[in-house]
Parts: C-alpha cells; sequence; structure tokens
C-alpha cells in the first residue's frame, strides 16, 4: 500500500531511506550556510532579519554535521 511505501522509504535503515535523509540534511545544511553568508557578509556580522546570531548559525551547522555522518555510516536511530 502507499501507507508501507511511504514507511519503507522513511527507514533510514535502508540506502534509500539514508538518501531521503542525508539530502534533507544537505537541504538544512545548505539554508544555514546561505544565512551564514548573509549575516556576515552582506550583513558583516549583523543579522537584521531574526534573533539567530551567527554562532547559533554555527552550531546548527556543527550537529547537522554530525547526525549526516552518524546517518551515513547507519548510526543514527
Amino acid at each position: 500500500t502507499e501507507e508501507e511505501t511511504e514507511e519503507e522509504t522513511e527507514d533510514i535503515s535502508t540506502e534509500e531511506g539514508r538518501m531521503v535523509s542525508l539530502t534533507a540534511l544537505v537541504v538544512r545544511m545548505n539554508d544555514k550556510i546561505n544565512r551564514l553568508k548573509t549575516i556576515i557578509i552582506k550583513n558583516k556580522g549583523r543579522n537584521a532579519v531574526t534573533q539567530e546570531t551567527y554562532m547559533d548559525a554555527f552550531v546548527d551547522l556543527s550537529i547537522y554535521g554530525i547526525i549526516a555522518q552518524l546517518v551515513a555510516e547507519d548510526k543514527w536511530g
């Protein structure tokens, strides 16, 4: 059924599930990198949009990197 297929693709113990998870992580990491580029390069360290500082973005990016390594090595979950 469609529900079973959806559950299978969300299972990160499968290669397909890992690729879906890694893709999602890359998208989130790209968002953080773009935010950092805006804060650091365009705004010279001042965040004009939200309360998140560049240090918060660096921490988030680091955490996403660790999670991505765990997912890629099949050690997450």
